[in-house]
């Protein structure tokens, strides 16, 4: 409960003010921590159902993304990936500078960094191996198909729904957003390990 209180403030410092500007910027600082702790724990709980050999990666997965998403999105945008984090910035929207973006891509690749870190601790058994890479009968190939087009899908999805004209409800797009995003991660996540980014694979 003291680590929740203690993350939340520092993702939302400016909650914690009585100002009430709805067009207050949020801080980088405050957008790179919610980064760098939605990919941590998104890449923490891959790592985690490869170590356990789970086969419901793909669901725990979507449902990590999603409550990340969920909380969030309206600080930093909810990239979460080094992927994302290009597409955006590409796009020429606006909604990501690129000085922006190279500091998300950074702090995500570091956050993954940590999750590895702690996996390694987990899965440091005698002769205990744990790594990424196609499951069952499906080859290299296969993987790489699948990340490069979801890979595109989660981006183009990113693209279309949290960049575009909000809807009259906040809400309303983060459900949209969440529920999209975590389908993604879902809809292949079953037939290969590494899932849909760079910031996976740092794991």
């Amino acid at each position: 409960a003291c680590l929740a209180a203690i993350l939340f403030s520092a993702c939302r410092r400016e909650d914690m003010t009585n100002s009430s500007d709805p067009a207050r910027e949020t801080s980088l600082l405050s957008r790179l921590i919610s980064e760098l702790f939605g990919t941590f724990m998104l890449a923490l709980t891959v790592g985690l159902n490869i170590v356990v050999k789970s086969t419901a990666t793909a669901w725990s997965a979507g449902a990590a993304l999603m409550c990340m998403v969920y909380a969030l999105g309206d600080v930093s945008g909810a990239h979460f990936n080094p992927a994302v984090t290009t597409a955006v910035v590409l796009s020429g929207r606006g909604k990501c500078p690129l000085d922006r973006g190279l500091c998300y891509c950074a702090v995500q690749l570091g956050a993954a960094q940590m999750a590895g870190v702690i996996l390694g601790q987990i899965a440091s058994g005698p002769g205990e191996v744990f790594s990424l890479g196609p499951q069952g009968h499906f080859l290299w190939p296969a993987v790489f198909a699948a990340e490069l087009a979801f890979t595109f899908l989660l981006a183009f999805v990113v693209l279309a729904v949290a960049t575009t004209r909000l809807p009259h409800s906040p809400s309303k797009q983060h459900f949209h957003f969440g529920l999209s995003i975590g389908g993604c991660v879902t809809m292949w996540g079953s037939q290969v390990a590494s899932l849909l980014g760079p910031s996976l694979v740092e794991c």
